[in-house]
This record gives C-alpha cells, sequence and structure tokens, in this order.
C-alpha cells in the first residue's frame, strides 16, 4: 500500500520548479519542503495542504465498489 506521503513526496521530486520556487508558491519554508523532500522530516497539516495543492493533488475516497 502506498501511503499519500510518499506519493506527495514523489510529486515534490518530479516538479520541475526549483525546491525554493516551489516552497514560495506553497508559502512553506524551503528548509522544511527540503526535509520531506528527502525523507528526513513529515510536512505537517497545513503545509502539507499547502503544497498537494500547489502540485494539483486532491485527497479523495476510494470507490467502495
Amino acid at each position: 500500500m502506498q501511503v499519500v506521503s510518499d506519493t506527495l513526496r514523489r510529486a515534490v521530486r518530479n516538479d520541475s520548479r526549483t525546491g525554493r520556487a516551489l516552497a514560495r508558491a506553497a508559502s512553506v519554508p524551503a528548509s522544511c519542503l527540503n526535509r520531506f523532500k528527502n525523507g528526513q522530516r513529515p510536512l505537517q497539516g497545513p503545509a502539507f495542504d499547502r503544497v498537494a495543492n500547489v502540485l494539483g493533488y486532491e485527497l479523495r475516497e476510494k470507490d467502495k465498489n
């Protein structure tokens, strides 16, 4: 099973923007985003949401069928 944070981490790594530009777009400190990208620290609540939003991700419930 894939964890949501792993998906977001991969998206951050694959984004064409610099880490600093992505962090600025998401209003997250670049140091926090870099630690998240390197697997050293998780992103917490609102920061996670803002980064996901900037990257075009949306969390949805799986279809139960």
